[in-house]
């Protein structure tokens, strides 16, 4: 390792502080060839470090599935059931929207994946950034759904982003894109429908549905058929996270079609719902274009009738003039 890259974790370190006295792992122990540097968090079932490789200093992030006195021996072969269909899915996901997957293994009977390091950010308040974001979130969802699963858990805490520079690599400093994370409840969209799956939201103290009650559709909640539109919901929900202000007008026809309660009334799919994000001012150009033809239409009516009264007070006057002449004629005749 450099000198360089040395600096850089003892800075990483110093800004984050020492790994969790209750994590599983402790600095300087190694995972295949990764080394622990820091602790970062922990989710329902696995706990993520930094860690560097131990020959070429390349930093990433590191998952492991961490058991617990205090769960069910079964849903501890669950969870980890599910950590080992998450690995395999983020090896078989090629879209940016998605973590790069570098390494994976298990480590007493316990599964692991490395993944590059990403970082956490505010939802974007600025609408074209918010446009940019829900674009290339809704094109993850989509690519997902492309593959026949549903991801039943997109929020914002599912939600990290990837430094990058013009040629796509991580760079301090560059602009940023989304990364969905936590592929631990994807399910292949003909197995989720009709039952309530294997993973549990607790609401009121009773174990319901699956994902993260706040962005889970209804249906999730209620144990229904779960279909993507489910993800178009929690779409709907995300879009409406980034306007803690108030929904401007333009975008509550798209929120409240993205979170109707019943599923057929939502968009048919995430590029449907890109589509309304690209295009949410449409209906105010149409309309603006349908009064300027009123408006053209309405001047030149009013230019006709102009015209009109002109040429018939023309015509009147014309018709005067010949009844004077022949009027003076008829004298001098007689």
């Amino acid at each position: 390792m450099s000198e360089a890259d040395s600096h850089a974790i003892d800075e990483f370190l110093a800004s984050h502080g020492s790994v969790d006295f209750s994590a599983a792992l402790e600095p300087g122990e190694r995972v295949g060839d990764w080394r622990v540097t820091a602790f970062l968090g922990r989710g329902g079932s696995g706990e993520v470090y930094r860690v560097v490789h131990v020959s070429l200093g390349s930093a990433a992030a590191l998952k492991v599935c961490v058991g617990s006195p205090e769960r069910d021996p079964s849903r501890d072969a669950a969870a980890c059931a599910r950590f080992r269909r998450e690995v395999d899915l983020i090896s078989k996901i090629a879209h940016t929207a998605f973590p790069r997957l570098f390494d994976a293994g298990e480590r007493e009977g316990r599964p692991w994946y490395v993944m590059e390091l990403l970082e956490q950010r505010p939802l974007p308040t600025a609408e074209k950034d918010i446009v940019r974001f829900l674009l290339a979130v809704a094109s993850g969802v989509s690519h997902l759904h492309s593959l026949g699963l549903v991801h039943r858990d997109i929020k914002p805490g599912n939600i990290l982003w990837r430094r990058i520079d013009g040629a796509g690599s991580p760079q301090v400093g560059a602009s940023a894109e989304p990364v969905i994370i936590d592929l631990g409840l994807a399910k292949d969209i003909f197995e989720v429908r009709g039952h309530r799956g294997d993973s549990l939201s607790i609401v009121g103290g009773k174990a319901v549905g699956v994902g993260t009650p706040r962005y889970a559709a209804p249906e999730q909640l209620s144990g229904g058929n779960v279909t993507p539109a489910a993800d178009v919901y929690a779409l709907g929900m995300l879009a409406n996270d980034c306007f803690p202000g108030g929904l401007p007008r333009v975008w509550r026809r798209i929120v409240s079609r993205a979170t109707a309660a019943v599923p057929a009334h939502r968009y048919g799919d995430a590029r449907a719902f890109m589509d309304a994000v690209e295009h949410r001012n449409r209906p105010r150009v149409v309309c603006l274009v349908l009064l300027a033809v009123f408006a053209s239409a309405l001047a030149a009516f009013a230019f006709w009738r102009r015209h009109e009264a002109l040429m018939a007070s023309e015509e009147e006057r014309a018709l005067q003039e010949h009844e004077q002449v022949l009027e003076m004629l008829q004298r001098d005749v007689y």
